[in-house]
Order: C-alpha cells, then structure tokens, then sequence
C-alpha cells in the first residue's frame, strides 16, 4: 500500500513540473507575441522548435555533438588515467605525497579557465586546445581524490596483506582497489 501510495505521490509532483512548465513556455510566447519583449532578445518557442530541424539538417548539430561527446570522453579518460596514476605515485611515495598535496591543493583552488588563451596560442584554435583545458582541469581533482581514497584504508587490510606477504601487484589488485571501494561505501561514524 505505501508503494502505491509514494508512486502516486511521484507522478502528481511529475504531473505539476510538466504543468509548471508548459505554463512558463505558453507564458514566455504569449510575451513575445504581445511584443512586450523583442524576439531578437528572447526568440519565441515556436520559433525555437521550428528551427530545430534547420540545425540538425543544415548545421550538422549531431556530428557536432559526437565530437563534443568524444572530447569529452578523451580528455576525462586521459585526465583519470594521469590523475589515478599521480595518486598512486604519491601514495606509494609519502615523502612525494606530503612535498606535492599541497601543491596540487593549490593547482585545484586555482582558476585554470584563465589558461585557455595560453593552450590556443600553443594548440591553436579548434579540438586540441579544448581536450587539452579539460585534461588539465581534470588531472588535479582526480590526482586529489585518489590520494585521499588510498589513504582512508584502514591500516588493518595493509597489515593483513604483508603479513601473507602480496606483492605490490596483489596488494593494489585484491586489498587496495576493492578497500577503497568498500571504505566508499560505508558509512562514516562521527
């Protein structure tokens, strides 16, 4: 009876957003047409959705938007694997993960959109300098989180591990990845 009850619930909150909005939209037309706001300012909806097809016929916004997904997709799986592999790095090394944390602490405060003038000098413009800003944007939080996911396993699985002496691989293969997971996972006791 409560699932009913709470399925109910969600398609009247759904039903009352759909409504919400199509209001919003015959409102925003009704604006534009009463001439109260330039539909060179704010383009009336119905002008919107006829000029949808125009874009992707004569535009050529779904081969624009692969190219946007696979950028996307390229700078996120080359900034993961430099940024998983920095954490590791700094975690294998403490001496380099206290020197640098910091450092890369900073890195990640730092407004790094101000470095797109510089990556177009050096890539020129086009796909280049864009999956460049969005694997330096993305090395550093990655690097991050890593970082501190590795160092939030308790000791007790490393201790256990050593004791039936695995090598650096299984350590990283059967305690480390599955720990930091399971650590994720669990809630927090404070």
């Amino acid at each position: 009876m409560r699932h009913g009850a709470s399925l109910g619930t969600t398609w009247t909150g759904r039903a009352a957003g759909f409504s919400v909005l199509l209001l919003l939209i015959a409102a925003w037309q009704t604006v534009v047409t009463l001439g109260w706001i330039s539909p060179f300012l704010l383009p009336p909806p119905s002008q919107t959705a006829a000029a949808l097809p125009r874009l992707f016929l004569d535009e050529g916004l779904a081969g624009k938007f692969v190219s946007t997904f696979a950028t996307t997709f390229a700078a996120t799986a080359i900034a993961s694997t430099i940024g998983i592999g920095t954490g590791w790095l700094l975690y294998r090394r403490p001496l380099l993960g206290r020197a640098y944390e910091s450092w890369l602490g900073a890195a990640f405060s730092a407004p790094l959109i101000l470095l797109y003038p510089l990556f177009m000098v050096v890539f020129g413009r086009g796909v280049k300098a864009i999956l460049v800003m969005g694997i330096v944007a993305g090395v550093v939080p990655v690097a991050l989180a890593t970082l501190q996911g590795l160092r939030a396993i308790p000791q007790v699985y490393l201790n256990v591990a050593r004791s039936m002496q695995m090598s650096e691989r299984q350590l990283a293969l059967k305690v480390l990845l599955p720990a930091k997971s399971s650590c994720s996972e669990r809630p927090s006791r404070r």
